[in-house]
Parts: C-alpha cells; structure tokens; sequence
C-alpha cells in the first residue's frame, strides 16, 4: 500500500485530519465530498399486487423477492397492458431490494437491467442526475439496509427512513470513478465464480464416469485399463456406523476447540470436548438435510443426529467419494413427516459396488485432485471478496482517492 495512504489512515484513526479532509459529524471526510440527505437525490417507487397484472410469456419483467436470487428468472407482463399501468414501470438501472421481512438482511440489491415491475414487498430508488446509480449500489451494500429498518416486530423500510438517510457524495465523475472500479472487481468476482462452477461439473462428470465404472482408469503395471467385475456390497458390511451422543445446547461455548456435528449441513455450534476422531465420515441422521454426506477433517463432537462410519475395510477417500455420490439416494431412505430421520438398518443395508483396493485409490487420487483444485479456486474467491470489501471501505470514505484511469491502493 502506498506510504501515503497509509499514513492517511493512521491520522483519520487517531481523529488527525489530513490536508485537504474535513471533520463532520460521520467522521472525516475528502474537502470537496459532501454529506446529504438520500432524499434529495433519489426517487423511490414501491411494487403493486400481481392483481393489477396480466401475466404472459414474454414481456416486461414483474420481480418479486425470490427473483432477486436469479435475476433471469421472473414472471413477465403484457407490452400490450403497460400504457394502463405505466405509472407502475421500474425505469433500467434503478436499484431494487426487499423493504420488508427477513431478506432485508440478506442485502440483496440489485440493479434493474430492463424497464421493469415488482411486487409489493420490493422498493426501488431511481437516481437522479447528481447521483451515479452504480455508486448508490456500492455505497448501500457497504452501509447495509437492515441498519435503518424498524425491526422491532418485522423489519420494515419505508421513504421515511431512506429520505433522511446521510449519505457521503464525492463529485458525479468520482463517484463513476469509484463505481467503475468496484464493478470491474465484481466482474472478477463473476468469473471465478463462473469458473468454480464450470470445474464443480467437471468432476461431476467425472464422478459419473469412474464411480459407475463406466470409465476405467489406468492400471500402471498394465498401461491399459483395469479390467473385472466390481463387487456389491452393502455398507454395513464394509465398515461399523455409529450414531453420535446428544450434547446439551448449553455445554457448547461459541469459541469451543472442536465442532459439534448434529444432523445439518453446517455444524451445531463448539465445544471444548469430543468423541469422535478427525478424517471421518459422517451421514446426517434426522432433519430436512438428513442423509447428508460430509468429511470431518478435525477431531469433533458427533451428536445425535450424527451417524459416524468406522472401521473401515475400504479406502477411506473412496467411499466418501462415492457416498457423496449417492447422497441423493442415501436421502431418500428418510421417513417421517415431522422430524425425518434416517434408519440405521437402512443406512447398514445400502448398497455400493467396489473395485479392486488398486483401482479404488486411482480413482480417489483422481477425484481428490479435483477436489484440491476446485478448494484452491474458492480461497482464490475468498481473498478476491476479502480485497474488494477492504478496496470499498477504502474508496467510499475517501481515504484512497481516484483519478481518472488510475487509482492507488
């Protein structure tokens, strides 16, 4: 980082105001930015019921707030009907989000890439001229919406609460400059994310491939492919399942040495004991994701929804691999209707088939070295999203400056 920056930053942490900064009451701020009222700059729309609409295949997009997860995905209204509702129409490039409930907190805001509708749970804000659309994108993702809802009952945001909103504003050319960085960064974002999905169907495929024996992989000693029959086996017989010992809610401690695997794709919470060693394989046992497949690298506490797979008379890598493969038919040995669980005599009955030891740990040194590749590209994602919030803390307070073409961090 350039010396001169950092130096800046240290001043504007210790209340030192830098030459050509000003102190205002949100903090010290670039001389020529300015703090306004949201209001003045913003006009501000909320949706319609699907009632006022007509709803046909092609037309005009009418979002909702499931459409925000994929942009692409919305109902369309009539070009016919839109002069008698035209009042309602979302101009492009306005910034659309949920005003009220639980997605609020989600942050999901978007900008509007057509003329478009929304229902009644969505609001947009049309930026007027003195305001650079993107910049208002960028500046509320990093203020997050949910800090000025009323959420004593249901979160709620109104015109009442965006109106009076400050907002610090560089010049309009600054503020493209800004938005015009930040947005190449999301660009990168994209693509890696693009990237990461591509190589998540690769080894998919190749999952599909060498798991059914479809494709054989090469014997070294031979320098062709193996050749003979796999066996079937059931896994019960092939390794001992466990189910986990339930642990109290209150003897977990948010900064505990060991996770507490209890049934759900993500862990229950920590503790500071355990009772299952790490590298083991678990299957969820009860609740909505039971039959989940997962590799517990650390040593861990296994609760009781927890099925834990010891002992076992195969390569370790191997049977996660092909487990995970089969985790959608391993869920759907579920039963119940309230709490689904699944049966341990089930789960001791389900059938794999198995190479030969040597095939197997080719397979998995294949699979794994996917796998290996595809957690780099998500550390990769990581960092390029750690970078980007610090680069936006640091353009949007005015502590790193742009000029036009460049920019210095």
């Amino acid at each position: 980082m350039n010396p001169e920056i950092k130096d800046r930053i240290e001043k504007i942490r210790n209340g030192i105001v830098p030459e050509d900064y000003k102190k205002t009451k949100i903090g010290i701020i670039p001389e020529e930015w300015a703090i306004k009222k949201l209001g003045q700059f913003v006009i501000i729309q909320s949706g319609e019921s699907p009632s006022k609409f007509k709803f046909v295949k092609n037309g005009v997009p009418y979002y909702k707030v499931d459409s925000l997860n994929n942009s692409s995905k919305y109902q369309c209204y009539s070009d016919y009907y839109i002069s008698k509702s035209e009042k309602y129409l979302v101009k492009k490039g306005s910034l659309i989000f949920p005003k009220r409930g639980a997605a609020i907190f989600l942050n999901k805001v978007r900008i509007l890439s057509k003329d478009s509708f929304m229902d009644t749970n969505l609001m947009t804000l049309t930026t007027k001229l003195s305001l650079d659309n993107e910049f208002l994108y960028y500046y509320i993702i990093k203020e997050k919406l949910y800090k000025i809802t009323d959420t004593s009952t249901i979160p709620q945001l109104n015109n009442k609460h965006i109106n009076p909103h400050k907002i610090v504003l560089p010049t309009l050319p600054e503020q493209s400059r800004i938005a015009t960085i930040l947005s190449t960064w999301d660009k990168t974002i994209e693509l890696k994310e693009k990237l990461i999905e591509q190589k998540k169907l690769q080894k998919k495929g190749l999952m599909q491939l060498l798991l059914t024996g479809k494709k054989r992989v090469i014997n070294p000693e031979t320098g062709k492919p193996f050749e003979g029959e796999w066996e079937e086996v059931k896994l019960g017989e092939i390794c001992e399942i466990n189910k986990g010992i339930q642990l109290n809610k209150s003897i977990m401690i948010v900064n505990g040495k060991y996770l507490v695997i209890n049934g759900g794709i993500e862990p229950s919470g920590f503790t500071n004991e355990w009772n299952t060693k790490g590298k083991t394989i678990t299957i969820s046992e009860g609740g909505n994701s039971c039959g989940f497949v997962n590799f517990i690298e650390h040593k861990f506490w296994s609760g009781g929804h927890c099925y834990t797979l010891l002992n076992l008379q195969v390569n370790k890598n191997y049977l996660f691999q092909i487990l995970k493969f089969k985790e959608k038919t391993i869920m759907r040995l579920r039963v119940g209707s309230g709490l689904p669980n699944i049966q341990k005599k089930d789960i001791e009955k389900h059938k794999i088939i198995l190479p030969k030891k040597e095939e197997q740990n080719l397979i998995t040194f294949t699979l794994s070295t996917a796998d290996k590749e595809i957690e780099l590209l998500k550390k990769e994602l990581a960092q390029l999203k750690e970078q980007k919030r610090g680069l936006m803390q640091l353009l949007l307070t005015g502590i790193v400056r742009v000029t036009e073409g460049e920019y210095d961090v």
